[in-house]
Formats: structure tokens, sequence, C-alpha cells
């Protein structure tokens, strides 16, 4: 069986006159939505964008105030949409060996991503991420 190619034009645009591949890296803002978090750090990301999917990877710092405990914390989009629901915007993270893995997901009412993860410990934790949304 032959490999099949796809040629797409990065040049192409939809009717919006957006581009319909584009990529680069952004220091998200981190907020808007906050349960157990006494402090945290964003770091570059990077992020992709095929017609109205982007994708988003990287990392970020959370101190949260207790273990064991739901702890969220919003992640600003490189690429804006208008969520109506969660499910728009899908993702995990981890902690890395021994550490808590968790979801992320989109926040309709603030148009960003949501990191939602139980700490085993109360310690300041590295999560490396990735997610997916619809640009709407």
């Amino acid at each position: 069986m032959s490999a099949k190619h796809v040629q797409v034009s990065a040049t192409a645009s939809p009717p919006g006159g957006e581009p319909v591949l584009a990529s680069g890296t952004y220091t998200p803002t981190l907020g808007g939505v906050s349960s157990n978090v006494a402090s945290s750090s964003a770091f570059v990301c990077q992020w992709m964008r095929v017609g109205d999917v982007v994708s988003v990877s990287g990392m970020v710092g959370v101190d949260p105030t207790l273990a064991a405990t739901t702890t969220r914390l919003g992640i600003s989009l490189p690429v804006a949409s208008n969520f109506t629901a969660a499910q728009q915007c899908a993702g995990t993270l981890s902690g890395g060996a021994g550490a808590a893995s968790g979801a992320i997901y989109g926040e309709p009412t603030l148009n960003i991503a949501e990191l939602d993860v139980s700490p085993v410990t109360a310690a300041n934790a590295f999560y490396f991420f990735t997610f997916t949304y619809q640009i709407l």
C-alpha cells in the first residue's frame, strides 16, 4: 500500500480572512479561574492552527494551597474563541513521575482553557499539558 499525500496551501484563507495554517509561541495569562492556587507560573508555550482548530502544548507551574484537593487554573488561548460548551476545548496534563495528572477543558464564561488537577502534595509542581480547541 502506498502512502497518500495531501498538499495544503499555507496562503489559503477562509471567508473571514484568517490564515488556514499558522503557528507560533505565546506566554499564556494564568487566572480568571483559580481554586486552591497559592501562586502560578506561566512559561512560553507553542501552538499551531489548522483551519478552525488550534492545538497548544506547554508547561505551567502551580503551587497549590492544599494537597489532594481539586485545583483549577485558567489558561489564556493563543487564538481567541467563544466557547459555548466545555467540550469545545479538551486536553490532558501530567506532573511527571509520581505526580498527579489531570484534565483541561473549555471555560465558556471566560473563553479560556481550564486546568483541573488534584495535586499529590502541596508543593509547587510543574505540569506539562496539551489541549486542542475549536475557534468559534
